[in-house]
């Protein structure tokens, strides 16, 4: 048996959480291949010429692609160190009809009811992505609220959209393509094979499922409802059980790794259930390769172009340093323990 910490999940990794009966998850939502599909048929809906959307700096790229695919006029604003937009620069350069895409790092609400309430009266259209605390989010004053969930659970694919005024008539605008489905739940079993035998050719081949379905989807322009068999998973996990264990995870790494609060934290205190424990560390890239061949596994999100990093130089702050532990489902308190010593020992 191999233990790893973090990268994708296998296919195994939901059994622990799947119920009996059904869950009632995302009732109010409408399910989707992914989150950049959720972004295409918000864009789709409303291209048109000269268009504006106006995006955090801290952006990724899945998170601008629709957009570009759709011929919007690119604007980004630039993020406090807070991880709050900056109001003022919204304020003074958005405009009636536009598009706004704000984003809740870490769990950490960008913008206040208050400000958003002013640019409802300016008829901006206002998107609100929850990925990063999926379980536990608060909608504000949101026309459409969007996540990306196979980034939380065992899932071959999966995006959601909470279209709050029905405006949308996605059934006119989505197809059934489930070819990037197929690809990663080959990926997902693969892993799992190779997580309980142990045959170290297999992780290659995993690897390679995952990194051909990114590819796809990356390429693919159509805009795809969720699979079938990932709805039929995504109806028996038990998400309160599954939100306490990240609970207690991302608790147990806040005290494990106290030595680094100071200089390394972005949490003053421990939202419910996040994505990941983020760390802010020098020589980043080193980091994360050492870690890795500890077989600890830690993304670096939000790579930013070169615009985005030129308009907010905290968000180039936050790009280059940033590293995302994980501390999901699949792991418990002692994992967290473990993974804790690995990182005091290579952070300094």
């Amino acid at each position: 048996m191999i233990i790893e910490y973090g990268s994708e999940f296998d296919f195994n990794a939901n059994s622990p959480y799947l119920e009996t009966e059904l869950q009632n998850n995302f009732s109010d939502s409408v399910l989707l291949r992914s989150g950049r599909d959720a972004l295409k048929l918000i864009a789709k809906h409303y291209s048109g010429e000269n268009r504006k959307i106006f995006l955090p700096a801290l952006s990724c790229n899945s998170m601008i692609e629709p957009f570009r695919q759709f011929k919007f006029n690119i604007n980004y604003y630039p993020i406090n160190e807070n991880f709050t937009a900056n109001e003022l620069y919204i304020e003074k350069n958005i405009g009636t009809d536009d598009l706004l895409l704000v984003n809740d790092y870490f769990g950490m609400a960008s913008l206040e009811d208050k400000f958003l309430k002013k640019l409802k009266q300016k008829k901006v259209k206002i998107i609100q992505d929850v990925t990063q605390h999926i379980l536990h989010y608060k909608a504000y004053h949101a026309d459409y609220v969007i996540a990306s969930i196979r980034k939380w659970f065992a899932l071959p694919d999966g995006g959601l959209l909470i279209d709050r005024n029905k405006e949308i008539p996605y059934k006119k605008l989505v197809i059934e393509n489930e070819h990037f489905s197929q690809i990663r739940k080959i990926g997902l079993k693969i892993k799992s094979d190779y997580l309980s035998n142990g045959v170290s050719g297999l992780k290659k081949e995993y690897r390679k499922y995952f990194l051909d379905a990114e590819k796809y989807i990356n390429e693919i322009e159509d805009i795809a409802m969720i699979s079938n068999d990932t709805k039929i998973i995504l109806e028996k996990i038990n998400f309160n059980k599954l939100g306490q264990q990240r609970s207690e995870n991302a608790e147990a790494l806040f005290n494990q790794l106290s030595p680094l609060k100071q200089k390394c934290y972005v949490w003053k205190t421990i939202p419910k259930s996040p994505l990941y424990f983020p760390l802010l560390v020098n020589n980043r890239d080193i980091i994360q390769q050492k870690l890795a061949e500890k077989n600890l596994y830690c993304p670096v999100i939000w790579p930013i172009d070169e615009k985005a990093r030129l308009i907010s130089p905290f968000s180039r702050f936050i790009s280059d340093h940033i590293l995302a532990i994980p501390c999901d489902q699949r792991y418990n308190v002692n994992d967290m323990k473990k993974i804790a010593d690995m990182i005091l020992r290579i952070v300094e």
